[in-house]
């Protein structure tokens, strides 16, 4: 037996078997599903007979279960009819055991007593059962048979049925039935074996006959391949003088194809093959240059494998269209290099054929057209920019003449690409731009520079338009002149409202330089950006000079360092003190660093989404002198009042006083003149010695009040204020003389420094008397609370620069800044209330001022007070006039 021979009779004999063995469990299979499904049907019948025959025992049983314990269940007539009714009519059926289930899973009655009363929670065919479902399976069973002492191997089939009394009626409970079918399964068997070995009978004689057969083939077999044999081994030496004629064409076909790739390569180009699916069969080594992929990874891809979705769409439509057998010639498509990087290549290709003139793939040639695809784009995206453009376009050549407008020259001038083509730009003159703008256009573009300017051209209708013009000359690959590029952009609308712009400036200019109240305006930082010229001369500074500075600079301390404060607080909160509350009176710093009195109102204002504050000053300069001048006058007649009321009461009094004063003044002389009459040597001498010196004190105090009463009377009787040419040192002197009697100058060192060589003043004597009074009597405050021999106060007199000057000192305790600025204001006063009404100083200056001087004050807490009067000598001849 052969080898060949051996293998068949193994394998036929083990499939043999093999199907013998399937073909048995089929049958068995099929014969246990019939009997599976005959039973459930049966059992399904049976159930339905029962339940139908016997409702009357079921119901009551199922309706009173859930009430009754396992043993009253198993002990209840209704089960022990079932018995009855049951169990002896089904023995005959081969039904072995019955239980009947409650809706709720639990045994109500069984054919084995001991069951009664269980639960099948876990049950899977009770639970099925109980949602409508029958089910059915044969399962295998061990019993002991006790009269026969063995044990049985019985096959039950099991079924378990919903109980429906009622044909539309709902389930009441489930009916489990085992049946015992082992005598039927062993005829089945039965039969199964005895077709399973007339079939194996019947396969045994086919395969007897199959192993002859084969066997005979075999033998033939051997025969054809020693002839075989002889005809390979003449095969083989035809091979060996083919190959070497193969091999030898192969070097020519090589070297051509050599020559071939060296002239693609040169050219840019990468040669392929594809098959008759598209994959990759051949690429020349160039590929790497353009696509990045070497050759190898490209082989057994196809070339759409790189292509996005659109362009691989359109090849494959290529190659699936009937003249896709033949040329194509310069197919654009994109492909991904490995870089990821798009390329666009130009395909070129041919069909290749079998000996048969079948076609068995393609070959060709790929160019990259990259660069000449981008260049396209940007030439079309030149092109579309040109057209959409909202500005008029014109290309005209070195003579000027229109080859290319846009659309947008057309809605502007009125003239098609057609008329404006072969004429010059001067088809939109309107004879209203001077010749000389023109001239200086072609000077600029014809050395090849740039021009821009506006131009008043006319419209193919006649209207009139401002355009603003570029022209920029254009170059060709050898850098020569060859064209002039023309952009122009309507501007008549944007004119109009320059035009109307500057109107309203000049207005608004106009009304800011002519108004006589000073306006500025800031930003939200506090930064003047404009001020008219009467708010420069109210600060005192030049044309622009204020521009850029943050207007704090025209706010004297404490207002300026809390400026700031304010606009940053209103810009938070919107809180206003200033800002929108009408106009307010305050204090503005001139640049010279005096301070003027002004009434500033500030509004609000939104300039290009920014705040802007508006404020409006006027110099209350004026009227604050009108209302000084008015108080002081009104302080004046006060003051004249008061002194009048004094004089009435000092009239009074001198008149009291004078007569006594006179009676003891003549009785002390007579004592005087009796004492020197009546004096003699002797003891007594020395007594009146002693009371003639009583005497001349009592007579130096009596001439001492007399020399009071007097003084009192001449300063206390109002008279006419006669100016004169004065002595300022004895005016000086006679206030001082009015204030020895007062007691707070008991612990104050007074010092007169008064220049022997002062020349005279012209002025009022009473007046000044006052000033220098009032002067004191400041200087005698300041100094009452130092201690007693503490406080100095001292005047002094020198020819100042042109007149004379006056200072009035003492080491008080001063004032600070705020008191300092304000201590010439009336009613403004630093002494306790009732002390004082704070009018001296306000009164002082006024004063001096009448006199055409000026009065200044110096002071610094705990370092005391200085207080300058300078006097002039020249007086103004309207002042003399006045006097006189």
């Amino acid at each position: 037996m052969t080898r060949r021979l051996y293998r068949f009779a193994l394998i036929s004999t083990a499939a043999l078997v093999a199907v013998t063995v399937v073909l048995a469990l089929l049958l068995r299979w099929v014969a246990v599903r019939e009997l599976q499904e005959q039973s459930l049907d049966s059992h399904l019948a049976l159930v339905r007979t029962l339940s139908a025959s016997h409702s009357a025992l079921i119901r009551p049983l199922l309706e009173s279960e859930a009430a009754l314990s396992n043993e009253a269940l198993a002990a209840s007539a209704q089960v022990q009819r079932l018995d009855d009714v049951l169990v002896v009519p089904l023995q005959g059926m081969k039904v072995v055991r019955i239980k009947i289930y409650s809706p709720a899973g639990r045994v109500v009655y069984s054919t084995e007593p001991g069951q009664i009363g269980e639960q099948a929670p876990d049950n899977h065919s009770v639970l099925a059962a109980r949602e409508g479902h029958s089910d059915s399976e044969i399962i295998h069973r061990e019993t002991f048979n006790t009269s026969d002492g063995v044990i049985e191997h019985r096959d039950l089939v099991e079924s378990y049925v919903p109980i429906q009394l009622d044909p539309s009626g709902p389930l009441v409970g489930v009916f489990e039935l085992y049946s015992d079918i082992t005598p039927l399964l062993g005829r089945i068997d039965r039969t199964q074996t005895s077709i399973t070995i007339g079939v194996l009978a019947v396969l045994g004689c086919f395969y007897v006959l199959a192993l002859i057969l084969f066997r005979r083939t075999d033998r033939d077999l051997q025969q054809e391949h020693a002839i075989a044999g002889r005809y390979l081994a003449e095969l083989e030496q035809a091979r060996l003088g083919l190959e070497e004629r193969v091999a030898e064409r192969t070097r020519e076909v090589a070297e051509s194809e050599q020559r071939f790739r060296d002239v693609a390569d040169a050219a840019g180009e990468y040669i392929w093959e594809v098959d008759q699916a598209g994959r990759f069969t051949y690429l020349s080594d160039r590929v790497k240059a353009v696509l990045g992929y070497t050759p190898e990874e490209l082989i057994g891809r196809t070339p759409t494998d790189f292509m996005p979705d659109e362009d691989a769409a359109r090849v494959r439509a290529l190659f699936s269209e009937p003249e896709a057998q033949g040329t194509f010639v310069n197919h654009e498509h994109r492909s991904y290099a490995k870089s990821g990087d798009l390329v666009w290549l130009s395909v070129s290709g041919v069909p290749m054929h079998d000996a048969d003139g079948r076609v068995i793939g393609h070959r060709g040639a790929n160019f990259d057209i990259t660069t000449r695809k981008h260049a396209e784009r940007q030439v079309l995206m030149l092109s579309h920019a040109l057209e959409q453009s909202v500005e008029s376009i014109l290309i005209c050549d070195r003579d000027g003449r229109i080859e290319y407008v846009n659309a947008s020259f057309t809605r502007n001038s009125g003239y098609s690409a057609e008329e404006a083509i072969g004429q010059t730009p001067a088809i939109l003159k309107s004879g209203e731009t001077g010749a000389e703008v023109y001239a200086e256009l072609w000077r600029t573009i014809s050395v090849g520079h740039t021009w821009n300017g506006e131009l008043y051209n006319r419209a193919k209708d006649g209207t009139h338009y401002w355009d603003d013009v570029t022209i920029s000359p254009v170059r060709d690959g050898q850098g020569k002149l060859s064209h002039y590029l023309a952009t122009q952009i309507n501007i008549s609308e944007r004119k109009r409202r320059q035009m109307a712009l500057r109107d309203s400036e000049e207005r608004l200019r106009a009304i800011m330089e002519s108004t006589v109240e000073g306006i500025i305006t800031i930003d939200g930082e506090g930064t003047i950006e404009m001020c008219n010229p009467a708010a420069e001369a109210l600060f005192g500074y030049a044309p622009g000079e204020l521009i850029g500075r943050n207007v704090e600079t025209l706010a004297p301390e404490p207002h300026r360092s809390r400026h700031r404060g304010y606009i940053e607080r209103y810009l938070r909160t919107g809180e206003a003190r200033i800002v929108g509350v009408g106009a307010r009176e305050m204090e503005g710093q001139h640049k010279s660093g005096s301070v003027l009195p002004i009434d500033l109102s500030v509004s609000e204002m939104l300039q290009g989404g920014s705040r802007k504050f508006v404020g409006v000053v006027r110099d209350l300069t004026a009227r604050k002198r009108a209302e000084e001048e008015l108080e002081n006058t009104r302080q004046r007649y006060f003051h004249r009042e008061k002194i009048a009321a004094i004089g009435q009461l000092a009239a009074g009094i001198i008149h009291e006083v004078g007569n006594p004063v006179a009676a003891i003044h003549g009785a002390v002389e007579s004592m005087r003149m009796s004492l020197i009459d009546d004096v003699k040597p002797g003891p007594d001498r020395a007594v009146s010695g002693e009371v003639r010196e009583l005497l001349d004190t009592l007579a130096q105090q009596v001439s001492r009040l007399t020399d009071i009463t007097r003084e009192v009377s001449e300063v206390a009787t109002p008279r006419v204020s006669e100016w004169q040419w004065l002595d300022l040192n004895e005016i000086v002197r006679g206030a001082v003389r009015l204030l020895r009697y007062d007691p707070r100058l008991d612990g104050i060192a007074l010092d007169l420094d008064l220049d022997s060589q002062l020349p005279a003043v012209f002025g009022s004597p009473d007046q000044l008397t006052q000033v220098i009074f009032n002067l004191l009597v400041n200087a005698e405050d300041a100094c009452e609370g130092l201690g007693k021999g503490k406080g100095v106060i001292r005047v002094e007199t020198r020819p100042g620069e042109a007149g004379v000057r006056m200072y009035v000192c003492d080491n008080g305790f001063g004032m600070d800044d705020p008191a300092l600025a304000r201590a010439f204001e009336a009613y403004f006063t630093t002494k306790d209330s009732g002390d004082g009404l704070g009018l001296g100083l306000s009164l002082c200056r006024s004063i001096v001022a009448e006199h055409g001087g000026t009065c200044s004050i110096a002071s610094s807490p705990a370092k005391g007070t200085t207080v300058t009067v300078d006097l002039p000598l020249n007086v103004p001849v309207d002042l003399r006039a006045g006097a006189q």
